[in-house]
């Protein structure tokens, strides 16, 4: 074997082994011990208030990724909750980009991400189960993607919530303008403002046994400019609030068919469109036989197309008599295409509505918008 030979395999080896030896996880100790202590990598230093709950306390600024993931092993503390306001207000770069929670934190306290600047990616561990009561991300702008290690592949732009997760609470995802679409198939209720002003969020998957849109507050969908997909588009709910759908540009129909709402929130569908890709394809909203009260603007704000309503029960009572609940606002040229039975809904005929066909009917018809559903 000549010097060459050697010199060549020693180099190869050397190089091979560089690549081998990726840097260990961080070791996690602590620098001040009691019933509130406080660990340290090295890097990061993380408060454990009781000894449950984590919050974040300061970084040297070296590295961009908090991965908590081998707290529970190095120190023998099990944080089970993120706590209120454990990121609160960070500004860009004074914090981490990249936070994975060790297995052993299952909520998400009021607010730990809210006005958030840093954080861009969030990673859950084993025993996620809720995304806590109030506000965990709202105006953390710089937020994008959130996934449970193991549980799903990261794609940067998307909010996976855990299966076994079945609420997003109010103002969850407000004004995360970094999200780009949520795939929640476990949740069942959404609480008010859940994804108010996220403007570039455009699908939203959620369980089809979705039962809950809150009221009060701003609208759970409105001013999401870009949304323009919700699944599942048959929905079963008994509460629709205010502000819902307001202004949303879907481009599918709704079926509430099989809801039990009684009454129709404030601008719940105020300047809503349901309106196909190819731009001519109007889709219906189609409403339960249970509802029994519209309130004020719920339809109001048009600005030049046709929507398609189905109201499959007897008409609906209006506190403000009508004057702004169906309100077309007056413009010449304007016009609702309103499908209900004219004999039954004689006051609904006049010149603002278009009825198209008797109620069953057009039940038909509209269902057929949807790809033939029965």
């Amino acid at each position: 074997m000549n010097g060459f030979t050697v010199l060549f395999r020693s180099t190869c080896l050397s190089i091979a082994f560089a690549f081998l030896a990726l840097p260990a996880a961080a070791t996690w100790t602590v620098s001040v011990d009691g019933s509130t202590p406080e660990v340290t990598d090295g890097h990061w230093t993380i408060k454990l208030n009781n000894k449950k709950s984590a919050a974040f306390v300061s970084t040297d600024g070296a590295t961009t990724v908090l991965d908590m993931t081998t707290l529970n092993t190095d120190t023998d503390l099990y944080p089970s909750l993120l706590g209120y306001h454990a990121f609160y207000g960070l500004s860009s770069g004074s914090g981490p980009a990249t936070v994975r929670l060790p297995d052993s934190v299952m909520t998400l306290g009021a607010g730990c991400f809210q006005n958030n600047k840093t954080i861009t990616e969030v990673e859950v561990g084993a025993s996620f189960a809720s995304m806590g009561d109030s506000n965990p991300f709202r105006e953390a702008n710089a937020f994008a993607t959130f996934y449970k290690r193991g549980d799903a592949v990261r794609t940067e732009g998307r909010v996976e919530i855990p299966a076994n997760v079945t609420t997003l609470p109010e103002s969850c995802f407000y004004d995360c303008d970094g999200v780009q679409e949520v795939l929640a198939s476990g949740v069942v209720s959404l609480g008010h403002s859940c994804f108010y002003h996220s403007g570039n969020v455009t699908n939203i998957v959620l369980s089809p046994e979705l039962h809950t849109i809150g009221n009060s507050g701003n609208g759970v969908f409105y001013q999401c400019g870009k949304l323009r997909t919700i699944s599942p588009s048959e929905m079963k709910l008994t509460t629709l609030g205010s502000d819902a759908f307001r202004e949303l540009r879907l481009n599918h129909g709704l079926d509430f068919s099989k809801s039990t709402f009684t009454w129709l929130g404030t601008r719940a569908f105020f300047g809503f469109q349901a309106k196909g890709t190819d731009g001519t394809t109007h889709y219906p909203v189609i409403f339960p036989k249970s509802l029994a009260t519209v309130n004020d603007d719920a339809f109001h704000g048009y600005n030049g197309w046709n929507q398609i309503w189905v109201f499959l029960g007897d008409k609906p009572t209006f506190p403000s008599g009508g004057s702004t609940a169906l309100d077309p606002q007056g413009n010449a040229g304007r016009r609702y295409f309103l499908v209900v039975d004219a004999n039954r809904y004689p006051a609904w005929t006049a010149t603002d509505f278009t009825p198209l066909a008797e109620a069953d009917k057009a039940l038909s018809a509209a269902r057929a918008l949807f790809g033939g559903g029965g």
